[in-house]
């Protein structure tokens, strides 16, 4: 964030510093202050938070430490962006998203699958997008996950519409426009691995354009080898683009294993991912669609933690209910290995490990 105030905007903000709850000293050249202490100068000082982390559920709990010691001051959400500045537009409102309201009415974070299987099918992913046939999702349905979270609340830090690989869905255009009309100041991001960018149509860039959608590229190495291409449509386009490197893609994990008392340290690399598909929640991908998992592999997974959007009425129970571990979440490990697609029929051994 510092540095891309410094590069476009250092005529227009001054950085006054950083905030840390437990850190002092100076960072990049700017000193680090304690929250009391910027609270402490806010009669005295007009300014804005910026909150630059890239969990939004992290990013509502900075917000609250804020909120609750009543000092309303302008928070936004930092957005990082690779693409060059394509508008004249101050940096609060190109680069950022203002956070609005009562930090305990807000969703951090929503997920939804436009399709469920990929072109790629990455062994160890946390979606088991490799084991879904190549069929389109129920519209109506999915479109209704869309309806039926936004009347918990409309104050949703962000949705992410991603898959499997979300260009596949030749009726794309209906999730995106019906997610920005119910969610106008949303971070609103497609999630894709970019292989079909330079294939699809102009009717469907302009609506990603048109309708404020971030194209958050995950770059593996057929994405890396075509990225020159990838960028140069949403340049030409004038889409907004963040890209997940391709040093951060080249290791992938085995995410489950079979024994409780596994040698394998546990790890989650979904927190914060609350995923919906058709009428439910669940705290993560992995447990959403673990269901399917089970039947395709012969397997008794816990599915515990699932539950019917219908039966939850507020902003309140539905964050308990997804910040709450689950018994899946005990099988959940750290089992590095190297980015690679299954086989033509995926098997047990691309998900987990035996030990």
């Amino acid at each position: 964030a510092v540095d891309r105030i410094s590069q476009y905007y250092k005529n227009e903000i001054d950085v006054a510093g950083f905030i840390d709850r437990k850190k002092t000293g100076v960072y990049c050249g700017f000193p680090v202050y304690k929250v009391e202490d910027v609270i402490a100068c806010y009669n005295q000082e007009q300014f804005s938070i910026i909150i630059a982390v890239a969990s939004r559920k992290s990013a509502v709990e900075i917000y609250k430490e804020i909120w609750k010691r009543e000092v309303f001051v302008d928070c936004y959400l930092y957005n990082a962006k690779d693409n060059e500045k394509y508008g004249t537009e101050e940096f609060l409102i190109n680069e950022c998203k203002r956070l609005n309201g009562n930090p305990n009415e807000i969703i951090p974070h929503i997920e939804l699958h436009a399709v469920d299987y990929c072109n790629l099918n990455c062994a160890g992913c946390v979606h088991f997008s490799p084991i879904y046939p190549r069929t389109l999702p129920d519209l109506e349905k999915r479109i209704e996950d869309i309806h039926k979270v936004c009347s918990i609340s409309n104050n949703i830090l962000s949705l992410f519409i991603l898959g499997g690989e979300p260009l596949l869905n030749t009726e794309l255009d209906v999730y995106i426009t019906t997610a920005r009309k119910l969610l106008p100041y949303a971070d609103i991001q497609l999630v894709t691995n970019g292989l079909l960018i330079p294939y699809i149509k102009n009717n469907l860039l302009r609506t990603i354009k048109e309708k404020d959608i971030i194209v958050a590229i995950s770059e593996y190495a057929p994405t890396s080898n075509m990225k020159e291409r990838i960028v140069g449509v949403l340049k030409e386009h004038k889409i907004d683009y963040t890209i997940r490197r391709y040093d951060r893609k080249q290791k992938f994990n085995k995410p489950l294993t079979t024994n409780l008392h596994s040698r394998y340290e546990r790890l989650c690399i979904s927190d914060g991912c609350v995923s919906v598909k058709e009428g439910q929640i669940a705290r993560c991908p992995t447990l959403m669609y673990i269901k399917e998992f089970n039947e395709q592999f012969h397997m008794n997974f816990p599915i515990d933690g699932i539950y019917d959007l219908d039966e939850i009425y507020s902003c309140k129970d539905l964050n308990e209910k997804m910040a709450r571990k689950v018994p899946l979440c005990d099988y959940c490990v750290k089992n590095e290995m190297d980015w690679h697609v299954c086989n033509k029929k995926p098997s047990l051994e691309d998900f987990v490990s035996y030990d």
